[in-house]
Order: C-alpha cells, then sequence, then structure tokens
C-alpha cells in the first residue's frame, strides 16, 4: 500500500460514516461513498463518535488543549470519488472530529488553550493511492484489533468477517485465513472464534427474534462456541458455520430473547415483556453444565430461570455425590482396615489426595445474596434522614437538601437531579454495601445483570455523601482504582473501594470486577443505617414481591393484617379483587388474583398499575423504621386514584415509621398528596432545578402549598407562578 504524505484544510476531511466503531448502532446505514459528504450524514457521523455532549472524545479535546496537535499516529485519508479537494478519514476519525470541534470552538471565541489554530488550515494526512477494501481493512484492524485502540469484539468479528466472506467456500480459504493471521498478528484460532460467532449472530439476527439484538449479547454467542456441550447441542460445524439442528437453534435464540405476550386490561391490551432466560455469556457457562438434561432443561424453560436447571441438575449431582461419598468412606475404612499392608508409595498417594482437600476446603466464595448486614441502630431510630449533603455524585455538586420530613416530594424538569438524589439517599442508607449502587446502575439502565465494562465506562468520577441520620453525623466515599496486589486473570476490569465513617467508626468494602468471572469482595462487616427499598418502574417486580411477601407471610399474624390492608385499597381500582397469592408449585412461582366470582388470573393480567401499587404496599410492610424511595411514583397509576393512593402511602408511612423520597414529573401527583387532606403537616415539596450545570433547591412545605394551591396555579415541576 502506497501512503502519500499532504496538507489539507480540515474543512476538506470528512468523517467515515460507515467506520467499524458504530456499524453496530441501531441508526447505522451503509452510505456509498460520494454520500459520505452529504451534511446530514456527516452531522449522523459526528454524533456516533463524539457521543453526548462529546463524551466519546473529551480525551482528546482536553489533551490538544493541554499539549497542541501531536502526531502521535497518522490520519490515513482516501479521495471521494474524483473530487481532488475532499477526504474521507479512513484511520483517525475521532482525531479529526476532535479538531472540527476545537476549530468551531476558536471560530466563537473559545478557549483552545495551547494548541495552534494553524493546524485548521494546514493538517499533515497520508493519502491513500490504490488502495483496495482488503488493505483498508487490515490497516483499521491493525489499530482496532490487535493495536493499542481495541473496538468492541462485535466491531472486530465484523471487520473479519468482511474480509474473509468472499472466500468462504473457495479452496484458497484456509490460505487467506492464515495470512489475515499473520497481517493483524491475531492467532487464527481467535479469527476463528470470531467467524463462528458472527455467523451464529448473523443467523439470530435473520430470525423472528433478530430484533432483539444488542451489542452486549455478543458475548453470550461467544460463550455458546466455546462452550463443547451447548456447540454440540446446537449441532454447529466450526468449519462450515451452521447448524444442523435447526430445532435446538430455534430454542437457543427463543432462550436468549425477551418473550413478549399480549395482556387486557380495563378492556385495553397490553404488550408485556418479560426477561430472556440467558442474559449475559456467564449464563452459558450455566447451561453447558445441564444442556444434556432434559428435566433441567425443561425447568429452565418452565420457570424462564437459568437457575432453576441449575438447580435441577445439582440436585441429581449432590445425589450422585453423596452415593460417591459413601462409597469413598467404605473404601477408606477399609484401607485403613488393613493399613499394615500399605506400601510408601500407597502413602504417598494418601497424602496427595489428603492436600487436594484441604485446598479444596480452604477456599471461599463469597455470594452477595448471602451477605449479612448489620444494623446501626438496632435499638430503633427517633428520627430519619434531616439533611443531606452531596459534594460529588454525577451531576450534583455541593448540593445540601434540609428541611427533610416523613413524605418528601422531589419535582422538577427532566435532568434537574431528582433520580440522582434519592440514588444518593439509597446509597447512604445503605452504607459500605456497595453491591446496592451497583443494583442501581443494573435498575437505571433496564439491565438485568450488570455488564463491569459498562459500570466502568459510566463510573467516570469518585463520589462524596454526607448525611444525618437520628441525630448522627454521616461520611460516606466511593472511589474507582486499578488493583496492584491481586490475580487479574484475562478479564479483570476495575476495582471499586467504598467507605463509610459513621458515629466514628469506619466501614470498608473493596470489590474487584470481571467480564465474565466471578467478582470479588474483601470486608470485615456490612452495615446499614436501616431497611430501605429502592422502587422504580423500570424493573420486573417479581422478584422483589416474592421477597417481600415471602417476609411478610412467614408468620401467620402477618398475613391477616397485610391482607385486609392490600385488598381494602385494591378494591378500589376493581371492586371484583377477593385476594392476592402468592403460589409456589413444582418450581413455578407467580403471584394469582381471585375474584368475587371465583376467577383466578395471574396477577399480570390486570398490568402494571396493580402489580406496583401491590409491591409498594409489600415494600413499607417489610421496610418498618426504614426509608423508601420511590422514582416516578405516577407511571403506571392512572389519575382518578391519585388522591385516594398517595393518602394510603401517607397512612402507611405513619404506621411502619417509614420516611419516604418521591420524584415525580406529574403536577397531578404534587396536589394529590394535598388534596387528600391527610397531615399536610408531614409533607415537604422540593423543586429542583437545573441553572446552567447548577442544580438549585426550592421549598414549600405541604400546608404551604395547599394555601398557594387554593389562590394561584402554582407549577412545581417549573416553578413557575400564573
Amino acid at each position: 500500500m502506497k501512503l502519500e504524505a499532504i496538507k489539507v484544510k480540515l474543512e476538506d476531511l470528512y468523517l467515515d460514516p460507515n467506520n467499524y466503531r458504530f456499524i453496530d448502532n441501531e441508526d447505522y446505514y451503509y452510505v456509498s461513498n460520494n454520500d459520505a459528504v452529504n451534511r446530514n450524514n456527516q452531522l449522523r457521523t459526528l454524533k456516533f463518535i463524539t457521543g453526548k455532549n462529546n463524551e466519546e472524545i473529551l480525551d482528546l479535546i482536553e489533551s490538544m488543549k493541554d499539549n497542541g496537535y501531536l502526531q502521535v499516529d497518522n490520519i490515513q485519508v482516501k479521495r471521494v470519488g474524483e473530487e481532488k479537494n475532499k477526504y474521507i478519514v479512513i484511520e483517525g476519525n475521532r482525531r479529526v472530529a476532535s479538531l472540527k470541534y476545537l476549530e468551531k470552538l476558536f471560530k466563537t471565541n473559545g478557549d483552545i488553550g495551547r494548541l495552534d489554530p494553524k493546524v485548521f488550515k494546514r493538517l499533515e494526512v497520508f493519502l491513500s493511492l490504490n488502495e483496495t477494501e482488503e488493505e483498508k481493512l487490515i490497516i483499521m484492524g491493525l489499530k482496532h484489533i490487535s493495536g493499542n485502540k481495541k473496538w468492541e469484539s462485535v466491531n472486530q468479528a465484523q471487520l473479519i468477517y468482511d474480509y474473509l466472506k468472499k472466500y468462504i467456500g473457495e479452496e484458497n480459504y484456509l490460505e487467506v485465513e492464515k495470512k489475515l493471521s499473520k497481517s493483524l498478528a491475531v492467532s487464527q484460532r481467535k479469527i476463528k472464534e470470531h467467524m463462528n460467532t458472527f455467523h451464529l449472530i448473523e443467523l439470530y439476527k435473520n430470525s423472528e427474534y433478530g430484533d432483539f439484538f444488542v451489542n452486549r449479547m455478543f458475548s453470550i454467542f461467544a460463550e455458546a462456541i466455546k462452550k463443547g456441550n451447548v456447540c454440540e447441542w446446537l449441532g454447529w460445524d466450526k468449519e462450515s458455520y451452521i447448524s444442523y439442528n435447526l430445532e435446538n437453534l430455534e430454542k437457543f435464540f427463543s432462550w436468549i430473547s425477551p418473550l413478549e405476550y399480549e395482556t387486557e386490561y380495563d378492556k385495553e391490551f397490553y404488550i408485556e415483556e418479560e426477561e430472556a432466560i440467558i442474559k449475559r455469556g456467564a449464563d452459558i457457562r450455566d447451561l453447558n453444565l445441564f444442556i444434556r438434561d432434559v428435566s433441567a432443561v425443561e425447568a429452565m424453560e418452565k420457570e424462564r430461570d437459568i437457575s432453576e436447571g441449575v438447580r435441577i441438575y445439582q440436585g441429581k449431582q449432590r445425589v450422585d455425590i453423596a452415593f460417591m461419598t459413601k462409597s469413598l468412606s467404605d473404601e477408606i475404612k477399609y484401607i485403613f482396615k488393613y493399613e499394615h499392608l500399605l506400601t510408601p508409595e500407597s502413602k504417598n498417594e494418601i497424602k496427595e489426595i489428603k492436600k487436594i482437600f484441604s485446598l479444596n476446603y480452604e477456599k471461599s466464595v463469597i455470594s452477595t445474596e448471602t451477605m449479612s448486614t448489620l444494623n446501626l441502630f438496632p435499638l430503633g431510630i427517633n428520627e430519619h434522614f434531616s439533611k443531606i449533603e452531596i459534594l460529588d455524585y454525577k451531576i450534583l455538586k455541593n448540593f445540601t437538601i434540609d428541611k427533610l420530613s416523613k413524605i418528601n416530594i422531589l419535582t422538577g424538569l427532566n435532568n434537574s437531579g431528582k433520580t440522582t438524589l434519592i440514588e444518593a439517599i439509597y446509597i447512604l442508607a445503605n452504607q459500605n454495601n456497595i453491591f446496592k449502587y451497583f443494583d442501581l446502575i443494573k435498575n437505571r439502565q433496564k439491565e438485568y445483570v450488570l455488564n463491569y465494562k459498562y459500570l466502568d465506562d459510566i463510573t467516570v468520577n469518585n463520589f462524596k455523601i454526607k448525611g444525618i441520620f437520628n441525630k448522627i453525623d454521616l461520611n460516606l466515599e466511593m472511589f474507582k482504582y486499578d488493583a496492584k496486589d491481586i490475580d487479574k486473570k484475562g478479564d479483570y476490569v476495575k476495582s471499586y473501594g467504598i467507605k463509610s465513617i459513621t458515629n466514628n467508626k469506619e466501614f470498608e468494602m473493596n470489590v474487584h470486577t470481571y467480564l465474565d468471572s466471578d467478582i470479588e469482595s474483601k470486608y470485615e462487616n456490612i452495615v446499614k443505617l436501616c431497611n430501605s427499598n429502592y422502587q422504580t418502574p423500570y424493573i420486573s417486580l417479581k422478584k422483589e414481591m416474592i421477597e417481600n411477601y415471602s417476609k411478610i407471610f412467614s408468620e401467620e399474624s402477618n398475613e391477616m393484617k397485610a391482607d385486609d390492608k392490600i385488598i381494602k385499597f385494591i378494591k378500589k381500582i376493581d371492586s371484583k379483587i377477593e385476594k392476592i397469592t402468592f403460589i409456589n408449585s413444582e418450581g413455578i412461582q407467580r403471584f394469582t388474583v381471585q375474584t368475587t366470582n371465583g376467577e383466578i388470573k395471574d396477577i399480570r393480567a390486570y398490568g402494571e398499575g396493580v402489580q406496583r401499587i401491590y409491591s409498594l404496599i409489600l415494600s413499607f410492610i417489610t421496610n418498618k423504621d426504614g426509608i423508601i424511595v420511590i422514582d416516578e411514583l405516577e407511571v403506571g397509576l392512572h389519575f382518578s386514584i391519585l388522591v385516594d393512593f398517595t393518602k394510603f402511602i401517607q397512612e402507611l408511612s405513619e404506621e411502619f415509621n417509614v420516611q419516604v423520597f418521591i420524584t415525580t414529573h406529574s403536577r397531578e401527583c404534587v396536589e394529590a398528596f394535598v388534596k387528600n387532606k391527610y397531615q399536610n403537616e408531614m409533607i415537604s415539596i422540593h423543586l429542583l432545578e437545573n441553572l446552567d450545570g447548577k442544580i438549585e433547591r426550592s421549598f414549600l412545605s405541604g400546608e404551604r402549598y395547599e394555601k398557594l394551591l387554593n389562590k394561584i396555579k402554582l407549577d412545581v415541576r417549573g416553578g413557575k407562578h400564573e
């Protein structure tokens, strides 16, 4: 490949709309060479490259401001058709996008630091002469597959596929594959893995489930290719890249896809979605254990839960192990009965066996599900949060909120920090339990399983939060770092530490995260201020409802009390509802609703509103003396029940001594709290506004808001009076 160094104006460089970095983006479509210079195509490409608020190129922008333009890597370009002064960037799109941003900044008298503006008029680039498509792919592959600016695996696989696709089925295919391996300095095994994975993905995309494909699913397909039992069950041929068992292939595709079904509520039909059975690459490892066990697979499908298959499989394994242990015990007893006959070699073998047992018993695995948490106020709580100070958490910097009451309503326009605030409160309540922060990330992104690479990407800064709870000062800090004293394995991502200081006592937890390996945790004690619950309309409520139901109904005395309270209110939504029951039969867990006419239906048939109300009520009962944060209370609720429901929330808060923090966009929802005429003195309304990046707070008591409401139209979402 021949390259010629030339000087060009920055305005003559056009970003590559077919860059492999974003070809998996749902808004991507192929653009021809001549159409690449079209203004709309360039704006769309710029958005792909820079990300929201330029977050994808901020590192380059700051570097150029601090150091000027350093030609560390060459910018490589090609001509646009026959045009002499128009060039598409082959390599260096992020750098060109950063320069274009800084040029625009310069023209509006913005600060470009030490960057010499002459670079905008004379930028050295390298023009590709007579470049073939294969040579272009090699250039990008050297940088983004084997180089220091690696793409996501799915983009790497796409490039490798594009290079090899025309040779598939040809006699010289293996020769071309070997040549590509040498050119990219990537093993042939890795290339084969990418090719097999990409072909499996293509089959999925072309199936009826194809619309569900997203970039993060790549690890699922990659693991399916790697795991022998799964690969064999699919009938997958790694040489021809096809499946010889289409029935199993179809099943597999259904397991990794959400289940959509239609439900009827209030004479209207809605599309409900249930999460996929297999949600990440690590689930494939579990599937690989029991894929040949028909009963385990059936249990997994029935409950739509990979853990059910593991449970059935492990149950059988336990029986086998119990039998083997008994046999081993009998054999050991037999050996020592005739110990005098043991040879020196046999004694050495017994010593080695003993070492193996000792080493395995010394290993400990931390389970986040079984962590015990110490309550810092076991004798009770007289006063909940009275003040929160957020020194640094997401968009909240040096932000203080006080005048807190039993019911705290946080309102304001989008991007005013409402959800960020309740997240900070929830984190502070859970002290050094960093897994609660991880759960928030999953919920906010509507994910069922947390991708730790994604966690690393969005956790851009440490955070510091202070507060006063039960008249005790609180300090909490979380920090991200690269661990030095651990076995980082091949898929290590990042480590996190969280430290809380409460009443002069310090508690810390450190966690090491991996892409596919289990996380590792280190701590002495996990502590919390009180019981707490984070309610959001954007995740499945089933697991949380089951946990809360189990806590409540473990004692018969609680069951009658809770049942009466729940049904009394839910009858206001549907007078035919007689009873809600949790059923756990043969591994199937579900909530059923019994009506006055004897019908029994799954609770999901009643729509999101009934489920959310039921979940909220259970949460109050199980979080006695604690706090509950509720994101977007009004979602899923009909406006006609808001007055009754807000009063019910206040009654529950008072009865179970629960402090409540609620976010809402709805003026009707805020008004409902004061219109219900129930103890307005226990309500605080906080308006959050984003004023040029700084979050400001205004305060109204419930009593004051009621008086103003009777005199003027008050829009607390924007703080404007009419």
